[in-house]
């Protein structure tokens, strides 16, 4: 029963400093995952400077950033110019919402949502 008795003296909820914040959020994800998500960004970002819009998107006031995301979505096509299939599209749609999240968190260490 030693074992029990080590695991509970961790603790499930460290207090942790900002920089241990902001090393856990930039290193979360694998190579694959961010690979992915640097996709989708790149993605949105050739859709905002096609559309003449800032490509900052990071630095757009919420509900500016809904909008533009609001006409964005059904408006993505694939680089040959088809619709996304609706898997793809979700998963577009996920990690340019997760990327402007991760950034007020990582810049700020709290949510802005």
């Amino acid at each position: 029963m030693a074992g029990a008795a080590e695991v509970a003296t961790e603790k499930r909820f460290p207090s942790l400093n900002n920089e241990e914040i902001k090393k856990i959020l930039i290193g979360k994800d694998s190579k694959n995952t961010r690979r992915s998500t640097d996709s989708s960004v790149r993605t949105f970002k050739s859709y905002l400077r096609e559309k003449n819009l800032p490509e900052d998107f990071e630095n757009l006031p919420n509900n500016e950033l809904d909008s533009i995301l609001f006409r964005f979505y059904p408006e993505a096509r694939t680089e040959n110019g088809e619709l996304y299939k609706k898997s793809s599209l979700l998963i577009l749609t996920m990690k340019v919402s997760a990327t402007e999240l991760s950034i007020t968190w990582t810049n700020d260490f709290q949510c802005q949502c």
